[in-house]
């Protein structure tokens, strides 16, 4: 059991979470966490977010159409003089 203070920052209410509490909790700074109080015992549960995808540029260039028309703003690029 560990014992941390409360302090404030700004307007802010500021508790520091245990480096080793958060590695046991699989949370980090940017994780969130479901925040409740029963019976005078709060409790904060990390929010298991599914993991994000991650894509290659061959990928999603393969699903482009190359023959689709290009649109004005396309067009004015394309034509730009250096």
């Amino acid at each position: 059991m560990k014992t941390v203070s409360i302090r404030k920052q700004g307007g802010a209410a500021i508790m520091t979470i245990p480096p080793d509490i958060l590695k046991s909790l699989d949370a980090g700074v940017g994780s969130q966490l479901i925040l409740k109080v029963q019976d005078g015992v709060f409790t904060a549960t990390p929010i298991k977010s599914p993991p994000r995808k991650h894509y290659k540029l061959s990928d999603l260039l393969s699903q482009c159409d190359k023959n689709a028309p290009r649109n004005a703003e396309m067009a004015a690029w394309d034509n730009i003089v250096q």
